[in-house]
């Protein structure tokens, strides 16, 4: 595959799919790991992405996402790879607002099952949160070891084979949902930002969203309890489409709200070696961030 590499790279590489097209190109977002130019002509309104350095993240297994939910229409159409990029369409759409992420529930419920339904391969939570650990430890020994997190990780990987999670609780998942990366346009909600997305436990994901609720503020007070975590589950397994089917009674609530509030301090460490791993960064403070990640995840645990 070719690589693009700078931006005059970029309207040659244009023209070699729309030769008769002008395009006027805008750097529309400069992020920490990715470059987004937004390429516009007469015809036609594209995205092109370049890709940054981040010891996070595998680009060939993440081209291996795009491409996959290309396939079912569940991202931007793709219109071309290249080793270090690709171009789609442009989506039209804003970012969510953290105080909105509640208010639109039932819309992001209703984009998590579409994924949630893509079947392939086994869930990577557990690889991933100690390869985090690993990567974090070299810096963190002491924080990381004071708060038994190695410990905690182990014995949640035990815990959940004492439960009964079935095929129907694994599929495709974001990984990453804060309201950064939910776009909606009308009422139609888009996922955005793939580097994360992967097989994985679909109470995971729906956890780990609703940690989001904190925001980057780290509001805990803001996360759901188990009162809206039960409307929560209503809603993914009996909403309108009623897609699974599911008789809904108290039992079966009550299990599915207990596996999701398994994965809450899952998902806040998982976040916490993230910041913790992290560059430095002027505006904001990333290992501040995973700290306070991490010491919730502990808080949860000991109640």
């Amino acid at each position: 595959m070719l690589l693009i590499n700078d931006e005059k790279d970029i309207i040659s590489k244009l023209l070699e799919i729309y030769p008769s097209e002008d395009f006027i190109i805008k750097k529309f977002s400069s992020g920490k790991t990715n470059i987004l130019y937004h390429c516009t002509s007469p015809s036609n309104s594209l995205v092109l992405r370049i890709f940054g350095d981040t010891p996070f993240i595998n680009r060939a297994e993440e081209m291996e996402t795009i491409t996959l939910l290309n396939s079912y229409s569940r991202c931007a159409p793709l219109i071309k790879k290249y080793t270090n990029g690709y171009i789609s369409q442009y989506i039209i759409g804003r970012e969510l607002e953290d105080s909105e992420l509640q208010l639109k529930y039932k819309n992001i419920i209703k984009e998590m099952k579409k994924w949630h339904k893509i079947k392939t391969g086994t869930p990577t939570i557990f690889t991933k949160l100690k390869d985090w650990y690993i990567r974090a430890y070299k810096h963190h020994r002491d924080f990381l070891e004071k708060n038994k997190i190695l410990e905690i990780i182990e014995n949640k990987e035990k815990e959940i084979n004492k439960i009964n999670f079935t095929s129907d609780d694994i599929g495709f998942c974001h990984n990453d949902l804060l309201a950064s990366n939910i776009l909606i346009n009308k009422e139609e909600i888009i996922f955005i930002d793939y580097e994360y997305a992967s097989i994985n436990y679909i109470h995971f994901d729906i956890a780990n969203h609703l940690c989001e609720y904190a925001g980057y503020n780290c509001n805990f007070r803001l996360v759901p309890k188990h009162n809206f975590i039960k409307k929560v589950i209503k809603e993914y397994y009996g909403g309108a489409d009623r897609t699974f089917g599911k008789h809904l009674s108290s039992g079966f609530l009550e299990e599915n709200i207990n596996k999701l509030l398994f994965f809450i301090p899952l998902a806040h460490i998982l976040w916490g070696l993230w910041g913790l791993i992290k560059k430095k960064d002027r505006d904001f403070d990333y290992q501040k961030y995973g700290k306070i990640k991490i010491l919730e995840a502990v808080r949860l645990m000991s109640e």
